[in-house]
């Protein structure tokens, strides 16, 4: 056993060196957009394909060319940041395999943190929270149905900021919705990311139907016809916007995993959830900022956004919220939540398509070794096959831990966390991406209704769901390989 903790660190050991080289190319991986296609080896892409390769790397070139004219500071200081990130992770990795001889001791039968202490503690470093009410949307035909009752009842505006609004026939028919909407002269403004869209229209997807005819852009077939004001987020450092939110009339706002695409309404497992009160006021005052800067004035449109005061319009109710966030300045998401499992005394249970963040394995398995139940949900297989065995050396690493891993039957796209009695849900995924470069929300909240509802309704029922790891997944050589690339390129 002792053998294979040294080769296993020295392997990892080799990988973090070999990611230093690998930060300039990553930087050049303009090229890498055609390799997101799903085309089999010397396949000639389709017509349409070929052109939505032109659209991304016109996007890319744009993004770097004159995207950073119009955004010097915010690029300029993102490339700096992607910069420092890579070699401070390379050369300060945490791994789990460091405390796998430490016993695991029996699951704590005592009281978990002091929330009341752990809130003042996030007022202190985040801010004060805001307020408003939660209902959880779990899986596509709840929020679909929901999301598009909104839309077709909204009688001011709609505000949808989305990674992915793919050209399938599902997003094709939201499409329809959001353009009838905007002709019966409601203001709807889509906020697209650029590489997000791009890349998923590229892809090709399984189970269309044989007639659907997909467009080639998705922003010109929202503007075609419509009222739409579309614009789309540039990519420096092919870095992104990675937010999902939906906000109608200042009144009601979503917020969660899902993107505007067929798998999230029929295939995948996944969560959104809907807000209403004060905390509405305050993503719209996010939708605005970061909309000013996907405009032409960029970085100078974004500062007088800014400036604005935070609009009034939500209704006046509910308990504390608090609002987190990924930008480039400042790792909220990921500092917060490791600073939770540190606190945690009683559980941790954790539900993520993508588990590459070495330091927060590390973190659950010292959690468990000090006798704290934690238990993660990782899907079967992902989206990414990179990721996918990226997940099989984070769910060996937690099991050898004494950490209760469940895998998933087939995708599931949630991203929760329940930390004694405090929840944490929204758009990041547990990786450098979310954690670091990426924007991205997350909701969060100490109120007790809210987590008994996420604990019930999700985790009870997909610990159910799901099979319970009981020995190590086999590993493959490649998967060390693989690892690479899943901290610093996926």
């Amino acid at each position: 056993m002792e053998g294979k903790t040294i080769a296993r660190r020295f392997r990892y050991t080799c990988i973090r060196l070999v990611n230093i080289a690998l930060l300039a190319a990553g930087l050049a991986m303009t090229g890498s957009l055609a390799g997101c296609a799903t085309t089999t080896a010397g396949e000639e892409p389709k017509p349409a394909t070929q052109r939505q390769y032109v659209q991304g790397t016109s996007h890319l070139l744009k993004s770097h060319t004159v995207g950073v004219v119009m955004r010097p500071f915010s690029s300029l200081f993102r490339l700096a940041f992607v910069s420092l990130n890579t070699v401070t992770t390379t050369l300060k990795p945490a791994y789990a395999s460091r405390i796998e001889k430490r016993p695991v001791p029996p699951v704590s039968e005592g009281p978990g943190m002091d929330l009341v202490a752990w809130e003042a503690y996030l007022d202190d470093t985040t801010g004060p929270a805001t307020r408003g009410t939660i209902d959880l949307l779990i899986d596509g035909e709840t929020f679909f149905s929901r999301f598009e009752e909104a839309v077709s009842a909204a009688e001011e505006s709609i505000s949808l900021r989305m990674y992915i609004f793919d050209n399938d026939d599902f997003a094709v028919s939201i499409a329809e919705l959001l353009k009838r909407r905007s002709n019966d002269g409601i203001e709807t403004k889509v906020l697209l990311d650029g590489i997000g869209t791009i890349v998923s229209t590229i892809e090709q997807q399984e189970n269309l139907p044989d007639d659907h005819i997909p467009p080639k852009s998705v922003r010109k077939f929202l503007e075609r016809g419509s009222q739409i004001d579309v614009r789309q987020s540039q990519n420096p450092w092919l870095t992104g916007d990675h937010v999902k939110t939906a906000i109608i009339d200042n009144k009601v706002a979503f917020t969660g995993g899902m993107n505007i695409a067929r798998e999230y309404r029929y295939d995948w497992h996944d969560l959104m959830i809907e807000m209403h009160g004060p905390v509405v006021d305050v993503l719209q005052h996010e939708f605005s900022k970061a909309w000013a800067r996907a405009g032409f004035f960029g970085d100078f449109a974004y500062a007088r956004a800014a400036s604005r005061r935070k609009p009034t319009l939500a209704d006046d109710t509910g308990y504390p919220l608090r609002t987190l966030y990924t930008r480039t300045e400042n790792a909220e998401i990921y500092r917060v939540q490791r600073k939770a499992i540190r606190r945690s005394q009683h559980y941790v249970y954790v539900q993520n398509p993508y588990f590459t963040d070495d330091v927060m394995l590390y973190e659950l398995a010292r959690a468990r070794k000090r006798g704290v139940d934690v238990r993660v949900i990782i899907p079967l297989e992902t989206d990414r096959g990179l990721i996918t065995r990226n997940n099989v050396l984070a769910a060996n690493a937690l099991l050898r831990n004494g950490v209760r891993v469940f895998i998933y039957p087939g995708m599931s796209h949630v991203k929760a966390a329940l930390f004694d009695d405090w929840a944490c849900m929204g758009s990041a995924n547990w990786d450098r991406w979310s954690f670091y470069l990426n924007k991205e929300l997350n909701i969060a909240t100490s109120e007790p209704s809210v987590v008994k509802s996420l604990r019930e309704t999700l985790f009870e029922k997909d610990f159910t769901t799901a099979v319970e790891l009981t020995e190590e997944i086999p590993e493959r050589w490649t998967d060390y390989l693989y690892e690479m690339f899943g901290d610093y390129f996926f």
